[in-house]
């Protein structure tokens, strides 16, 4: 940091961007603490989402033919 100051940087502007870069990582880091614990999904969850993807595209398909 004092190269930079040397360098001509302003002390006031590197201060605010490290407080800055600091402030964001506590709230990632907040956000990640806090977040639920991923879940696995089972074979017949997984089948089931499939099969429920599979219908959309059915019904999209239907209302919105592709004319080749």
């Amino acid at each position: 940091m004092q190269a930079a100051i040397e360098a001509g940087a302003e002390p006031v502007a590197l201060v605010d961007s490290l407080n800055l870069a600091q402030a964001d990582k506590a709230a990632a880091e907040a956000e990640l603490a806090n977040m639920a614990e991923p879940t696995a999904l089972d074979r017949a969850s997984v089948e089931k989402l499939a099969r429920l993807y599979r219908n959309v595209q059915l019904v999209s398909c239907a209302r919105n033919p592709v004319k080749i």
